[in-house]
């Protein structure tokens, strides 16, 4: 298994064991910047692995991302 295809399955992982999560908490959980994270994503995205939608408006923690709409969520969907 390459490098890149092991990160990506421990991307995917991730994502399946937190059940929603943010671009910025999967960059700091793997320590990489949020635009390499970012390019893995979109390729788990083109596979069907993940999915994403915009955060919803109600907020959560206060910190005003989620208004801001520039938050993405990324999700685990059960097939």
């Amino acid at each position: 298994m390459t490098r890149r295809n092991k990160i990506l399955s421990e991307i995917k992982k991730y994502v399946k064991q937190k059940g929603q999560v943010s671009l910025e908490e999967i960059a700091v959980h793997f320590g990489r910047e949020p635009d390499v994270i970012q390019e893995m994503l979109a390729m788990l995205l083109r596979k069907g692995k993940i999915k994403q939608r915009p955060a919803d408006k109600t907020g959560c923690n206060g910190c005003g991302w989620c208004q801001s709409g520039k938050l993405t969520i990324y999700y685990w969907e059960q097939r």
